[in-house]
């Protein structure tokens, strides 16, 4: 039986690098079906928490108890902490990272990339080419949850509607789905339709 829950931070404390305490205590629940928005001031450890939470940070205490496995999650760190020059069209990147073979009518559909984009070189896309083609890469591959770290970063305001009507199509496209996402956006502005959306401000556990 499914437990009620994808992801619990039962009393979570974690570190920068260096070893400075960033939160303490951080308690959040995200059954199926939800968003997590996790928001904060610029230091507040927003992305160290979803590295915690991928299991690529060990916290300093308390637990994370993650219902997804490895292959059923996704994640999209910050475009400008994941710079990299890559010898290949924006359509190879979707396709590598495509599982069960590519298909262009589906990532056409999507509405993020158009087929003039697909053949565009990596090297020389904008940012917001660059992370419209990274979250379709993602979506294809219909994880159960989606960890994105300032997806609206580089996109215009017309991306950014687009973003947010996906992700709520996400969310509500499948039994066991649920989005993690860094955002300085609006509440109510995550996605087109109403979502089950909470709120988690680190500054609220800071050290």
């Amino acid at each position: 039986m499914h437990s009620d829950h994808l992801l619990k931070l039962d009393s979570l404390t974690y570190s920068a690098p260096d070893g400075r305490l960033l939160a303490r205590g951080v308690m959040a629940t995200l059954r199926a079906g939800e968003t997590l928005v996790v928001r904060g001031p610029n230091g507040a450890g927003k992305t160290t928490l979803l590295r915690v939470i991928l299991g690529r940070t060990a916290p300093a205490a308390g637990r994370v108890d993650l219902q997804v496995g490895p292959a059923d999650v996704r994640y999209l760190p910050q475009l400008a902490n994941a710079d990299f020059h890559l010898p290949m069209t924006l359509a190879d990147v979707v396709r590598v990272s495509s599982r069960g073979g590519y298909d262009e009518r589906a990532a056409l559909e999507l509405g993020l990339l158009e087929a003039r984009h697909l053949r565009l070189a990596w090297n020389t896309a904008s940012g917001g080419e660059r992370q419209k083609t990274l979250l379709t890469s993602a979506l294809l591959q219909n994880p159960s949850l989606l960890v994105l770290d300032e997806p609206m970063n580089h996109l215009d305001d017309q991306g950014r509607r687009l973003v947010r009507e996906l992700l709520g199509d996400f969310v509500a496209g499948g039994a066991r789905r649920a989005t993690v996402l860094v955002s300085h956006d609006a509440l109510d502005e995550v996605g087109a339709k109403p979502l089950r959306a909470q709120s988690l401000d680190l500054g609220q556990f800071a050290c």
